[in-house]
């Protein structure tokens, strides 16, 4: 399930291409797309010395920072509604 591409992910992460964030936000990407799982991030995040539970918490503020930002654009989508014409 894509593990030579996230293995060349976290390489580039290693290798200073990528930060953090660039890293987790492709992972992620592609497990919500289905593509992999949260295990095969942690094996390919482990292969660089990244700990398994660290991968866990960047995955929990990553669904944190998403569910926020989705919530700031429905505010603000029925803030655009409730304004007076």
């Amino acid at each position: 399930m894509n593990n030579e591409r996230l293995t060349a992910i976290f390489q580039k992460w290693e290798g200073g291409d990528y930060n953090k964030w660039d890293a987790y936000g492709q992972a992620f990407a592609m497990m919500d797309a289905g593509e992999c799982t949260l295990l095969n991030i942690m094996d390919a995040a482990h292969r660089i010395g990244i700990p398994p539970g660290v991968v866990h918490m960047r995955r929990n503020d990553h669904l944190t920072w998403k569910l926020e930002r989705k919530q700031k654009t429905s505010t603000y989508d029925q803030q655009l509604i409730e304004l007076p014409k």
